[in-house]
């Protein structure tokens, strides 16, 4: 978005070229027409301004007056006594024009033709407007930050008396507006609402992301990524007043970001759970498999939201089969960690739709971004990994188990309940009230009761037992197994 910055904090930077639009003008009178300059605080009468605040530094305009009227800016120093600040006098439009940049906090009103009669003598002071200074603080939460991973997250504050305030921020020249813009803008509590490369300089105007301005905020975050190893000093100013603060901060060499993963067995057809650690970094890429070598592999990326470790359940029945449904899961109901199957359409197996074969598949975790990454990325973490392990998958054998079975009404209420995430508390209770039931042998597809199609060896594959299948409900637990 552009603007014209005819505001207190770009006049000065303004005057040089004011120069030389005058020497044009002198040169080729014809060649330049100025326009209206916009103002910080526009009234059409005096009615409208008493009563408000100026912020010190603020441009005010008011209107309302006679053309030509001589019109004087007063304090009020008390109920008995007023100065003259300023001699002010109206344009052909009626309007004046005064600055408030040297002006001191206080009580101050407008005396000349257009002004309400208890205006001019200043004892009214709920006709008086008042001009206040604005306190502004902006403060790096450390000394210093790296410039890679989480290591490159500082946090940030402004406080300041004003509600909402447009601020430019510099770095003395050493950081352009690209890097600035990168800096206060990538973790999305700020934007940018005026970059100033037109006019050469190195500086940017910022609000709070969606906002006509900056707002107080104390846990705002910035993103030092990749700017160059040094000390920097950022200069704050408000655009339309006086208020400014500077704060200094080291940029020093970040560790780079790493996952770790642990290696894992599992019966075929059953679920298999991997904890990805998260160290300096909370994105990353996991490959299940390895296309070349084991003839499978399921892509998937995680943000973990800041999590230390992050659960995924990976499910050996529906992979390569075809069968996304909840192939790929958080196994903790309770993260806010986002984990996706990037390559739903070509992880099948070579040879066709049927369930992963018995052996050692290749598992790969680095770190990565993980906002739509793209084969390449993939590639790259198979070719250079942070961490590498094996997921071994092993022939079913039956062990001794419990049977047990429930009519057609309790299984769907159990695919329910596993679906909220109380699937052992729904078998446990229906224990209790002996609507599942213990039994040696029971009838298939016999409209009142559902069959078991695979061994479960604890509880905790049970709440993943809607996963096994699409078409089946696991009927046979183990209820002696270990969580």
């Amino acid at each position: 978005m552009t603007r014209n910055k005819d505001t207190y904090r770009f006049k000065g930077r303004a005057v040089f070229l004011a120069a030389i639009m005058v020497l044009s003008m002198i040169a080729l009178p014809a060649a330049f027409a100025g326009g209206a300059a916009a103002q910080d605080v526009q009234e059409d009468n005096y009615d409208d301004l008493q009563g408000s605040s100026v912020w010190q530094g603020q441009e005010v305009e008011v209107g309302g007056f006679n053309d030509g009227a001589d019109v004087q800016l007063r304090e009020r120093i008390d109920s008995d006594t007023t100065r003259l600040r300023d001699e002010l006098t109206a344009d052909g439009d009626g309007n004046v024009t005064f600055e408030t940049e040297d002006r001191d906090e206080g009580d101050y009103f407008l005396r000349g033709d257009g002004t309400p009669g208890g205006a001019d003598d200043g004892t009214n002071v709920s006709q008086t407007f008042e001009i206040n200074e604005q306190s502004l603080t902006a403060e790096f939460d450390e000394e210093e930050v790296g410039d890679t991973g989480n290591d490159a997250i500082v946090e940030f504050e402004f406080d300041s008396n004003r509600g909402t305030y447009e601020v430019n921020v510099s770095a003395d020249g050493d950081l352009d507006v690209e890097d600035l813009t990168q800096i206060f803008t990538e973790e999305g509590d700020f934007e940018v609402l005026f970059d100033n490369e037109n006019e050469d300089d190195d500086a940017i105007t910022i609000a709070k992301d969606g906002e006509s301005g900056v707002q107080d905020i104390d846990d705002a975050e910035l993103n030092f990524t990749d700017i160059d190893e040094g000390d920097y000093e950022f200069t704050f100013e408000v655009e339309d007043t006086t208020a400014s603060a500077n704060d200094s901060i080291t940029v020093t060499e970040g560790e780079e970001g790493e996952l770790d993963v642990s290696s894992v067995d599992v019966f075929q057809g059953d679920i298999v759970e991997f904890v990805v650690e998260f160290d300096n970094t909370e994105e990353g890429l996991l490959a299940i498999g390895n296309a070349d070598d084991d003839g499978y592999q399921a892509n998937v990326s995680i943000d973990s939201d800041g999590e230390d470790e992050v659960s995924v359940f990976f499910n050996t029945y529906s992979a390569g089969t075809g069968d996304d449904k909840d192939m790929i899961v958080v196994g903790d109901d309770d993260s806010d960690a986002d984990v996706e199957l990037e390559n739903i359409d070509d992880q099948l197996l070579r040879g066709g739709d049927r369930i992963l074969d018995t052996g050692d598949y290749e598992v790969v975790v680095g770190a990565a971004d993980a906002d739509n990454p793209s084969d390449s990325d993939f590639y790259d973490v198979v070719d250079d990994p942070d961490s590498i392990a094996t997921m071994t998958i092993n022939d079913r054998t039956e062990i001794d188990a419990t049977q047990w079975r429930a009519g057609e009404d309790v299984v769907d209420d159990l695919y329910e309940a596993v679906d909220d995430g109380e699937g052992a508390e729904f078998v446990g209770e229906g224990v209790e009230n002996n609507l599942v039931t213990e039994t040696d042998m029971f009838a298939v597809n016999d409209g009142t009761t559902e069959a078991v199609t695979a061994t479960i060896r604890s509880i905790k594959s049970l709440l993943m037992a809607s996963l096994v299948s699409s078409q089946t409900l696991v009927a046979k637990i183990s209820v002696t197994s270990t969580w």
